[in-house]
């Protein structure tokens, strides 16, 4: 089931107040939040499971500590340069979704009905509710990857998929970044 909601007014707040009644809705369904501006999946269902593994909450990954990169000290070492928290909303059952937007609402709400990537925004929010210990994140790109900060050279696109060099099909692409006009090409050029 994809539920799709046209935020109108936008700000970052009212979409943490939407992912908050949409996990209280389905505490025991899986989850996957998306921004459905530049996210394009590319997988099935099953392939966001898989990508979940044992993780009750999952947090989409980036290579860039953004928008505070002086909390990247604050992270965990990782197994790859996708060790940060990307701001779209994380995957996972409902339950612990609403536990950690209920949580983070607590500790630090955001104010005002801004709606700049550079205001008070849901990166910092997610990257916070991570740091306080609430679930892992997609280190190897199995759930998505942000092409905010690959390279051409980095992927390939096999049976009209993209698949980093490790082998991993992601079952979102994040086409954000320079590295969109790449993907974008690429799509064009199979058509």
């Amino acid at each position: 089931m994809f539920l799709f909601k046209h935020l109108d007014p936008f700000s970052w707040s009212a979409m943490i107040d939407w992912e908050l009644s949409v996990a209280r809705r389905f505490p025991s369904d899986i989850i996957c939040f998306v921004d459905a501006w530049d996210f394009i999946m590319q997988g099935t269902a099953q392939d966001v499971i898989a990508a979940l593994g044992n993780s009750a909450l999952l947090y989409h990954s980036e290579a860039a500590c953004w928008p505070e990169p002086h909390k990247a000290d604050a992270y965990p070492s990782a197994p790859t340069r996708n060790r940060f928290v990307n701001g779209t909303g994380p995957c996972g059952f409902g339950y612990e979704i609403e536990r950690a937007i209920s949580y983070g609402i607590r500790e630090w709400p955001i104010r005002g009905v801004q709606s700049s990537i550079f205001a008070d925004n849901d990166q910092r929010f997610w990257t916070d509710c991570f740091l306080a210990g609430f679930g892992a994140i997609d280190y190897h790109s199995k759930l998505s990857v942000s092409l905010n900060a690959v390279e051409r050279s980095e992927f390939a696109i096999l049976e009209h998929r993209l698949v980093l060099n490790s082998g991993i099909t992601p079952a979102f692409v994040h086409a954000n970044g320079a590295s969109r006009r790449h993907y974008a090409a690429e799509l064009e050029r199979l058509r």
